[in-house]
C-alpha cells in the first residue's frame, strides 16, 4: 500500500522528516511539502525531487488522500494546522510544543480523536529513549525513598546550527514563541511520562544577553505542589558550553545521575553517616 504524506514546513526540521522517509520507504511513498511562501514550497520540492502543494484547501487535501501529515512549521502555527486537519487526515506527528490556543483545547480534543479514531502524535521522543524509561521504572519501584529529581538540559545557541548564523535562527527570535523554555521542553514531558501525570510547576525566566540576543536563554522551574513528597527542578539553558542533558535522582539510599546524551548512569550509595 502506497503512503501519501503531507509535509508543512520548509524548515531544518521538514528536512530531516524528508530525508528519513525517503531513506526508509523512498519505493512506497509520495510526499507533497507546502509552505505559505510558495516559492520556498518550489525549490524545495525541486530539491528532494518531491511534490508541493500551492494551497491547504479541504478541496485539495482529499483529493490527494493523505494518509499522513507532518505538521513541522513554526510554533505558533502548530494548534492552527492541528485544528484545521485532526478530522480530514488520519495520521498525524506535529512537532512539539503545542501553544496554547483558546479556540481549540488540543488536550480537550484528544477524546474525540479517540472516537474517530485517528491517530495523533506530538514530537516530544525523548520518552521513547530506554534510559528515560529505565528512569520510569527506577522511580516507580523506589518512590519511597525519593526525596527530589532534576532535570539539566544545556548547549550553547552557537552550536545550535553550524551553518547558520545563530543570530537569525528563530530561537534567538524575540516572539513570545521563542527562547529555551520553548525550545528545550522535553524536561516538562519527561517528568510527565514519568509519572504519568500534570506536574504544577512554577518558572523563573531569564534573558542574559550573554549572547547578544535578546531571547529567554535561561530558565529555573520548580514543582508547584509536591507528588510523593517529592520536590522536582528543571533547569534549561543556551549558554552551556558543551551539551549536557541529564536527570540526577536523590533517595534516601543514594543518588543516581544518567546521562541521557551517552546512555548511562552513574550511581552514589549511601556512606556510613
Amino acid at each position: 500500500m502506497k503512503v501519501s504524506i503531507l509535509i508543512i514546513g520548509t524548515g531544518s526540521i521538514a528536512i530531516r522528516h524528508v530525508k528519513n522517509i525517503l531513506k526508509i520507504c523512498s519505493k512506497n511513498v509520495d510526499i507533497h511539502v507546502f509552505s505559505k511562501n510558495s516559492n520556498r514550497s518550489k525549490v524545495f520540492a525541486k530539491k528532494y525531487k518531491i511534490n508541493y502543494l500551492s494551497n491547504l484547501s479541504s478541496f485539495e487535501i482529499n483529493n490527494k488522500k493523505f494518509t499522513h501529515l507532518i505538521i513541522a512549521s513554526n510554533t505558533k502555527s502548530h494548534s492552527i494546522y492541528l485544528k484545521k486537519f485532526y478530522k480530514l487526515i488520519k495520521n498525524i506527528y506535529c512537532e512539539k510544543p503545542i501553544p496554547h490556543d483558546e479556540n481549540f483545547n488540543f488536550l480537550k480534543n484528544i477524546s474525540i480523536n479517540k472516537k474517530i479514531n485517528n491517530n495523533i502524535k506530538i514530537g516530544f521522543q525523548w520518552r521513547f529513549n530506554p534510559t528515560v524509561k529505565f528512569v520510569k521504572k527506577y522511580v516507580s519501584k523506589n518512590i519511597k525513598n525519593i526525596y527530589q529529581i532534576d532535570l539539566n538540559i544545556g548547549q550553547n545557541l552557537k552550536q545550535w546550527r553550524k551553518n547558520y548564523n545563530y543570530k537569525n535562527l528563530k530561537y534567538a527570535g524575540n516572539s513570545k514563541f521563542s527562547g529555551v523554555h520553548w525550545e528545550l521542553c522535553h524536561e516538562l514531558d519527561i517528568l510527565n511520562f514519568i509519572f504519568s501525570k500534570k506536574i504544577q510547576i512554577k518558572s523563573v525566566l531569564n534573558t542574559s544577553n550573554r549572547l547578544s540576543v535578546k531571547v529567554i536563554d535561561i530558565a529555573n522551574t520548580i514543582s508547584n505542589s509536591t507528588y510523593e513528597k517529592i520536590i522536582f527542578r528543571i533547569s534549561q539553558n543556551m549558554l552551556s558550553p558543551h551539551l549536557m542533558h541529564n536527570i540526577i535522582i536523590y533517595s534516601m539510599k543514594e543518588i543516581l545521575e544518567f546521562d541521557l546524551i551517552n546512555n548511562i548512569y552513574f550511581i552514589k550509595k549511601k556512606s556510613n553517616v
